[in-house]
């Protein structure tokens, strides 16, 4: 692939146009090799799609090490602890049949040690927590989005591994509440209504990714549309709704997840306090390290005031490292005291997603 390329902001008008500028062969849609070229480019850069387009967010200083599946996350500490961390919230619930357990992406990601209250508030009240750590929302904007990605991403490696060693089974979906505060998980049907309601109301409000509704302070607006689409299409499906939230859905063998924990503990040596500790260790020293390539990527572009991004010039600067920091440790941090902000949440916590 010729990565060189590529440029930060640039649109590709199709896959065909991409495979012209990396100077690689297409492939049809269904062919495996498309996959594999998709998941090539992910080691070099960052990139989402809008309908046929593609668009290159970020290039990578340096490419990513090529993942063997076969091997995900076996000898990797992070993932071990985020492993363990998981069976040990799960632990604490046996389920019966036909039953499964649901988690909303914030509340796991908090139960797991990655992130903390803060992080809600951060995530909701931008402006408010930019204000209260003296920094500019650019920040928040800049912390959010890649803690947003790679707390999501990790987990979802870590499950990835234990549903291939047959410990759990794993859905991701949505949930929903009713005005008797019962917890509903979506079916199929469900499932695919919520996502309807969430695409039509995207497009009415002229959003196209979903972590923008955040960072455009219009999260409460775009929930309030979604439940009233809801209740109008498909009031049979979802009676009396009150709210729904995006949700881990687990389902396993309680004495089977016990002997994979076992195993854990005897022959890898982890415990509750150590996998607890060590993933803050580890978590944090990670994301000093993504503060750390942005900044040095973002020089080895043109002078700083020069380019026209932003988000560039903000990761050029000489404060960005001080600032990325600062936020990173108070959404990450378990023992950072509470930031106070000039406005309450009111919202229920465990309806905030985190997109991904």
């Amino acid at each position: 692939m010729k990565i060189e390329n590529l440029k930060e902001g640039q649109v590709l008008k199709n896959y065909k146009e991409l495979c012209e500028v990396l100077g690689i062969k297409p492939t049809s849609k269904a062919n495996n090799s498309r996959i594999a070229q998709f998941k090539e480019l992910e080691r070099y850069c960052k990139y989402h799609k809008e309908g046929h387009k593609i668009i290159i967010d970020e290039i990578y200083s340096k490419e990513l090490e090529k993942v063997d599946n076969r091997k995900l996350g076996n000898n990797n500490e992070q993932a071990k602890f985020i492993r363990y961390l998981l069976l040990n919230q799960l632990s604490g619930h046996p389920l019966e049949k036909h039953e499964v357990i649901g988690f909303s992406k914030g509340l796991l990601l908090r139960k797991l040690n990655l992130l903390n209250d803060n992080y809600i508030t951060a995530k909701v009240k931008r402006e408010q927590y930019a204000m209260a750590l003296e920094v500019n929302k650019i920040a928040i904007d800049e912390c959010i989005e890649y803690i947003d990605n790679r707390s999501t991403n990790a987990v979802k490696r870590a499950i990835s591994v234990l549903v291939s060693q047959k410990v759990l089974g794993y859905k991701w979906s949505y949930s929903w509440v009713d005005h008797k505060r019962i917890h509903h998980h979506a079916d199929v049907f469900e499932h695919n209504a919520i996502m309807e309601a969430e695409f039509e109301v995207m497009e009415q409000m002229k959003i196209r990714h979903k972590g923008k509704i955040f960072e455009f302070g219009r999260w409460n607006e775009f929930k309030s549309r979604v439940k009233k689409y809801l209740l109008e299409e498909y009031s049979t499906l979802f009676p009396m709704l009150d709210y729904y939230y995006a949700s881990f859905h687990f389902h396993y063998n309680i004495e089977q997840l016990q002997r994979h924990m076992r195993y854990m503990e005897q022959k890898q040596g982890v415990t509750y306090e150590i996998a607890r500790e060590g993933i803050q260790t580890l978590w944090s020293k990670s994301l000093d390290t993504t503060i750390d390539n942005y900044n040095k990527n973002a020089n080895k572009q043109v002078p700083f005031g020069i380019c026209p991004n932003e988000k560039i010039n903000y990761r050029k600067s000489e404060i960005y490292k001080t600032e990325q920091v600062k936020v990173k440790n108070s959404i990450v941090k378990q023992d950072y005291p509470k930031v106070e902000i000039s406005e309450q949440i009111t919202m229920n916590l465990d309806q905030i997603e985190i997109p991904f």
